[in-house]
């Protein structure tokens, strides 16, 4: 997590995979988008890749839209590659086509 003296400006999330194929699942890296551009969401995900070796993980995936380049570019810096597997995820009726990748 990370804060500021407003409060928490960003976070990462981590859980068992749900798929069962990984041995953990990637949620969430959020970072308030007026704090964009500052390094947060690549050392809050540093932080919980550290983490998740930490507590024997070996195998991690996330789910990444398509389209939100700016993700992953940060996700492929720090080393998560394509699987080649893709999702529509129904977003209010919008279609999300996300890609998985993993570390």
């Amino acid at each position: 997590m990370a804060e500021d003296e407003d409060g928490i400006v960003g976070f990462a999330l981590f859980l068992p995979d749900a798929d069962g194929d990984a041995d953990a699942y990637l949620a969430s890296v959020f970072v308030d988008q007026r704090r964009w551009g500052e390094g947060l969401g690549r050392s809050l995900l540093a932080a919980a890749m550290e983490e998740m070796r930490r507590r024997g993980h070996r195998v991690a995936r996330l789910w990444v839209a398509r389209d939100y380049e700016r993700a992953r570019r940060t996700y492929e810096a720090a080393g998560w590659r394509p699987t080649g597997a893709e999702r529509v995820y129904d977003l209010d009726g919008t279609p999300l086509v996300e890609y998985r990748i993993e570390l």
